[in-house]
């Protein structure tokens, strides 16, 4: 039997992001087991009539919602009895999953055929920031979802080997049922999950996470008291997990950014700020979004001399220099690929530095036409507003 793919994935009142989630996967997809957790909508119909009109075997099963965790296990329980059912090997099947707002972009490096390992990671695109995730499973192996929220694949008591598959990607759009509601009310249910997992392995993760929830759930409160004492609990779990230092942990490093953004984003004087955002630079200097953060602090303020100290840094070490994949979680990938060029010629132009300013604006005109697809169309429209007041500093000099 050749090597089949299997999509795996649950959901609830979608109606309105499955027909293009669906129709993203359908080039690769040779079987479709999704759990409804609650559905009011159209959900499940759509799900069986895109298999139907495809040719695609097509199974829904329904579970009440409890946690994210248990929920996705129920789906992945349903995958293996329903390969086994269909008599398919399930060492030549492997499952895979995205959510229902999410698309999924394959290119031609995707080879079915060449897949042999167990559990492969690819990439996802959220905004500015990109990441890997782990995606792709082998159904002769025994994985199962770890963990209420923010869940993740693991083979208990083994030492589980990811490998990067190229030609598959998916982007995150923020656009599902979930998504729709109280944002602040369904972070702190988030936190009420976590906090159960504590003890478990894998703390620095769910300390991380309940911190960031916290967050996020402060920012999206009104109630200036409410925000303070959100963002003050967010404070605590980040520092939990800077205590905890585990080593070679990306949770360190991001506990002591969102330290210095929460920093920023309370009002607190620059220096303390700026001081925060070094912390975070000093425990992984390969990543620079620190440094992006100082950078924009002193444009902000117009103190052009500061920003121009730490942009030509960044122009040295960062530009074109992307850390990913070696760092995975929340990497901006537009700040590496052409904000710091941006700055950079900004901050030249107001400093009067003609030819630094002619010279990098011109890199960054090269990499807004050799990769258009990192770019929205209103920062292109920026691009070339801003071209126009270049190319006046380019006839005056």
């Amino acid at each position: 039997m050749a090597n089949k793919l299997a999509l795996n994935f649950i959901c609830k009142n979608e109606s309105h992001v499955l027909p293009e989630m669906l129709e993203s996967a359908k080039g690769i997809t040779d079987l479709i087991v999704a759990s409804d957790t609650g559905s009011t909508d159209d959900s499940i119909a759509i799900i069986r009539g895109f298999g139907r009109a495809n040719g695609i075997p097509t199974y829904v099963f329904e579970r009440p919602f409890d946690n994210f965790g248990q929920s996705r296990n129920f789906a992945l329980q349903k995958l293996r009895e329903t390969v086994n059912t269909l008599g398919w090997d399930p060492k030549e099947v492997w499952g895979y999953w995205f959510d229902c707002d999410e698309v999924l972009f394959v290119n031609e490096r995707f080879d079915k055929a060449s897949l042999k390992e167990d559990f492969y990671v690819v990439e996802g695109f959220a905004y500015d920031v990109r990441f890997l995730r782990g995606s792709l499973f082998n159904l002769g192996r025994n994985f199962e979802w770890y963990g209420p929220i923010h869940e993740k694949l693991v083979v208990k008591k083994e030492k589980l080997k990811a490998t990067f598959l190229s030609g598959l990607s998916f982007k995150c759009e923020n656009k599902g049922h979930s998504w729709q509601g109280d944002i602040a009310k369904k972070y702190l249910n988030y936190v009420d999950g976590l906090k159960d997992m504590l003890n478990t392995e894998y703390a620095d993760r769910w300390l991380f996470y309940i911190g960031e929830s916290y967050k996020i759930a402060a920012q999206h409160t009104d109630d200036a008291d409410t925000k303070t004492q959100l963002y003050q609990q967010a404070i605590n779990y980040f520092l939990e997990v800077i205590r905890l230092n585990t080593p070679n942990s990306e949770f360190v490093f991001y506990s002591h950014f969102q330290l210095a953004w929460i920093a920023k984003a309370s009002g607190h004087r620059w220096a303390e700020v700026w001081c925060g955002f070094m912390d975070a630079f000093s425990v992984d200097t390969q990543r620079g979004e620190p440094i992006k953060a100082i950078i924009t602090g002193f444009m902000d303020s117009e103190q052009w001399a500061m920003a121009y100290i730490f942009s030509g840094y960044a122009m040295r070490h960062y530009a074109g220099k992307s850390p990913y994949p070696r760092k995975s979680l929340l990497v901006d990938e537009k700040f590496y690929a052409w904000q710091v060029l941006d700055m950079h010629s900004m901050i030249c132009y107001h400093l009067g530095k003609t030819d630094e300013t002619l010279q990098t604006f011109r890199e960054l005109l090269k990499v807004s036409k050799a990769h258009p697809e990192f770019f929205t169309e209103g920062e292109l429209q920026g691009i070339k507003a801003k071209e126009e007041s270049i190319a006046h500093v380019e006839y005056v000099a």
